[in-house]
């Protein structure tokens, strides 16, 4: 393989996505990020012999991470055969296996060490792709440019496997509160939903079982979810009196609760089956006293009345009574089977 430089990529979002984290002091995350490009950059430029010595188009040339990967033994590679793969057999041209080495360690994927490259292990499930990876011929330069601006869309040969590296790296935050949780993962989370949204099925969430997603843990599974469902409402309460705002202080609420056991139209990460309310709000929504009617105007129970003593809360929830609660930013509603579970089984009549 030869080649005179290799390539740096940009990926529009992704690069938006490192500065994020980087921004927020996730420096791990935004190096894990970094590593996630460059591997990427690195799997699926070609290398020919036209005056550019690369391409665009991995169709068009050799696919040297491939081919590296597919000539390790014992995950190994002496470096004189690393140059030679790289330079071919002219004298005092190591030039180019040197910027590869480097970018080969700047990765992550391969330590150096008795004159041997050593792959490290990173990105397992990424790899084998890479290692049996075969360009799709139907896919011209235009799309090979869209799948380096953001390589999570549907038509990116790696979409699913960045998708599990990214989640994983959300998982492995140790943190113990929730909003913690949100804060450092939000960015993570936000590029590949985002990108689930577009491409796939705009209602469900990524995590909801049934998906590749399933092996994610419940914690993390929730807190997308969380973060998804407040941030289209615009962390605003919506029972419609009442004026609490701010991340801070709104949570998710599933309108058909998350234990009760799947059947039908999945519902535990079905991102319409949330609705944004403050903890006063969300409480008496749980225990029953408010609920939504088939037009998603607030009905209140009698047994509210009677049974919560007098307070800004009852003030707000009755002079909501038969208003419609307040909008997602895209207008769209909750699901109506959702809403007649929880009005027919949870509402105190």
């Amino acid at each position: 393989v030869k080649d005179n430089t290799t390539c740096p990529i940009q990926f529009t979002r992704i690069g938006l996505l490192w500065n994020d984290l980087y921004s927020l002091g996730n420096y791990e995350a935004a190096k894990d990020l970094y590593q996630i490009i460059l591997t990427i950059s690195l799997a699926t430029y070609s290398f020919n012999n036209s005056k550019n010595k690369y391409d665009l188009n991995p169709n068009n040339g050799q696919l040297p991470l491939k081919h590296l990967f597919n000539s390790l033994i014992n995950d190994e590679l002496k470096i004189e055969d690393f140059k030679k793969m790289v330079d071919g057999n002219k004298k005092g041209t190591a030039k180019n296996a040197s910027y590869w080495k480097t970018d080969l360690m700047n990765s992550g994927l391969f330590t150096f060490s008795n004159s041997k490259l050593k792959y490290t292990g990173k990105f397992s499930n990424l790899v084998e792709k890479i290692k049996n990876f075969a360009p799709n011929s139907l896919l011209q330069d235009v799309d090979w440019q869209e799948i380096r601006e953001n390589p999570l869309i549907e038509k990116s040969p790696f979409n699913n496997e960045i998708k599990e590296i990214l989640l994983d790296l959300a998982e492995g935050k140790d943190v113990t509160q929730v909003f913690d949780i949100e804060r450092v993962t939000e960015p993570l989370i936000e590029i590949v939903s985002d990108a689930e949204e577009i491409i796939t099925v705009p209602e469900v969430d990524i995590l909801s079982e049934g998906t590749q997603f399933i092996k994610s843990n419940r914690r993390v599974r929730s807190s997308v979810w969380s973060i998804r469902v407040k941030k289209e409402f615009s962390y605003s309460c919506v029972v419609p009196n009442c004026d609490v705002l701010g991340q801070e202080f709104v949570q998710a609420a599933h309108i058909k609760p998350d234990a009760i056991e799947e059947q039908g139209t999945p519902h535990r990460a079905h991102i319409l089956n949330g609705l944004c309310m403050c903890h006063h709000c969300h409480i008496a929504f749980d225990k029953g006293y408010i609920s939504l009617d088939d037009n998603f105007n607030l009905l209140v129970s009698s047994t509210f009345g009677t049974k919560i003593k007098e307070q800004h809360l009852k003030r707000v929830i009755f002079s909501s009574q038969g208003n419609k609660i307040k909008p997602r930013v895209d207008n769209r509603e909750p699901i109506l089977d959702f809403v007649q579970y929880h009005r027919n089984i949870k509402f105190i009549v």
